[in-house]
């Protein structure tokens, strides 16, 4: 008993850790640096001059009803540089931002995602496999037994 209150307590606890780093992940303010690496790439001479020599920050607002929605936004802060750009016709709550450290020797972008969605897709992930073993066994030790019954000519 004490353990499925422990795991509840658990799930209800990630549940919180999750809703709260969505909601927070993709907002203007707060840190520059977010989330986990989930890609990079080599950022094009181009482009680190702009992020370079860029003075204030940039942002593109979108209204939505009576709001006004933040649709794009570069923000710089002491050599770091945060981007976010949401897709037009596409939305998810699973935000996707740019990050540049300008006082890094690599000239590199990160793609960056928040950590509780990639956590949560790991564990439906395994609970999946786990769902596909356990339902795959039991029909496939039924089907030999029921096979094997047959070809030994017990009905």
């Amino acid at each position: 008993m004490i353990t499925l209150a422990l795991t509840i307590s658990a799930f209800v606890l990630f549940g919180i850790w999750f809703l709260v780093d969505m909601s927070l992940f993709d907002r203007y303010e707060g840190k520059i640096k977010r989330g986990i690496k989930v890609w990079s790439r080599e950022l094009d001479t181009k482009s680190w001059k702009y992020l370079s020599s860029l003075r204030q920050d940039t942002v593109e607002e979108k209204e939505f009803l009576f709001l006004k929605i933040k649709q794009s936004f570069i923000r710089k802060h002491d050599g770091e540089v945060l981007i976010l750009v949401r897709p037009e016709n596409f939305t998810s709550t699973w935000a996707c931002t740019g990050y540049v450290d300008l006082n890094s020797p690599t000239r590199e972008i990160q793609y960056r995602m928040a950590i509780t969605g990639l956590i949560l897709l790991i564990i439906f992930n395994v609970l999946g496999v786990l769902f596909f073993v356990l339902s795959f066994y039991p029909y496939k030790n039924a089907i030999d037994a029921y096979l094997e019954r047959k070809a030994s000519g017990n009905v």
